[in-house]
């Protein structure tokens, strides 16, 4: 039995036993799996589908973080009995151990010299998280690992929007959260919209709507399978820097937008504090997507930093 068709049939079986908690999680999960499958334009594969409740459960955390937050221990209890739901179809988390020696057998399988061969290492670690941990800006974690496991290889870091992870540092905010909680109802194209809107600082989207066209162009053309996405926002939620980013040697550029919604702008001056060479630069008036929004100084920025060397 492949796994949507467990998932349905579980389902059919909550309705017949008055299971209400576990008829309206799955019902929403297979709403989630349909916007995929319309998305993709054919069936989901299995891990697809893991990658596919990896963000269902991402959501539900997120939630419960928000919701206890602000006092309400009921919907917190209602997101945390869903999240436990999804957790029976999920494979076992990956530990942040397992994450790091996953991360660093990505970086000596592709041979990663510099922080330029990012790509190469997502490529190779994206299949092999799918479904197993949470997260995101993984991109911006690796280059972490690099700098932290392999010193000599990396001249000097650029770490632009994203967090050193773990609990001590802020969360996502909480527009991201509620986005990511209603995009499952959503048709796709328009779940994108929003979130490439909310991607942008609110000044941007009203004084530029070509660039959310641009983007949203961008990302139709270059459409990525959803269980990627999954595994990019799975990774990253277990992925704790924090105590030992102090080993850093690289000089490194910290950048961010000052009106990201996505990462918590706050997070640039935490890894400033932990980076022992480090500076932060702020992108004013500008979102999540600041290298978007503001290109020119962006460039001009980092080939600066780099050049610098």
């Amino acid at each position: 039995m492949s796994l949507a068709e467990r998932l349905q049939a579980d389902m059919t079986t909550a309705m017949r036993d008055g299971d209400a908690l576990r008829r309206d999680t799955l019902r929403m999960v297979l709403a989630a799996a349909h916007n995929a499958q319309v998305a993709a334009r054919r069936p989901l594969t299995d891990d697809e589908l893991l990658g596919v409740l990896s963000k269902e459960a991402k959501t539900r955390r997120e939630s419960i973080d928000a919701f206890t937050s602000a006092g309400r221990a009921d919907l917190a209890d209602k997101e945390r009995a869903e999240a436990e739901v999804i957790a029976g179809y999920l494979p076992a988390a990956l530990s942040e151990d397992e994450l790091r020696a996953m991360v660093a057998e990505a970086i000596t399988t592709t041979g990663a010299s510099s922080a330029r061969d990012l790509g190469k290492v997502m490529g190779c670690l994206s299949p092999q998280i799918r479904g197993r941990a949470d997260g995101k800006q993984v991109s911006g974690m690796v280059a972490q690992e690099l700098a932290l496991s392999w010193p000599g290889r990396v001249d000097r870091l650029v770490l632009a929007c994203t967090t050193p992870g773990g609990p001590r540092a802020h969360p996502m905010p909480q527009a991201t959260v509620t986005l990511m909680a209603e995009a499952a109802t959503l048709e796709p194209v328009v779940a994108l919209r929003r979130f490439v809107e909310n991607a942008l600082a609110p000044a941007s989207v009203a004084a530029h709507p070509e660039l959310v066209e641009q983007i949203m162009a961008h990302r139709l053309a270059t459409t990525q399978d959803p269980a990627a996405w999954a595994a990019q926002a799975t990774a990253g939620a277990t992925f704790d820097a924090y105590d030992r980013l102090g080993r850093v040697t690289a000089p490194t550029l910290v950048q961010y937008g000052d009106e990201d919604v996505v990462v918590d702008p706050r997070n640039a001056d935490v890894l400033a504090a932990l980076l022992p060479d480090a500076r932060v630069e702020r992108f004013a008036g500008a979102g999540h997507l600041f290298f978007w929004e503001q290109p020119e100084r962006f460039v001009a920025s980092v080939s600066s930093f780099l050049e610098a060397a």
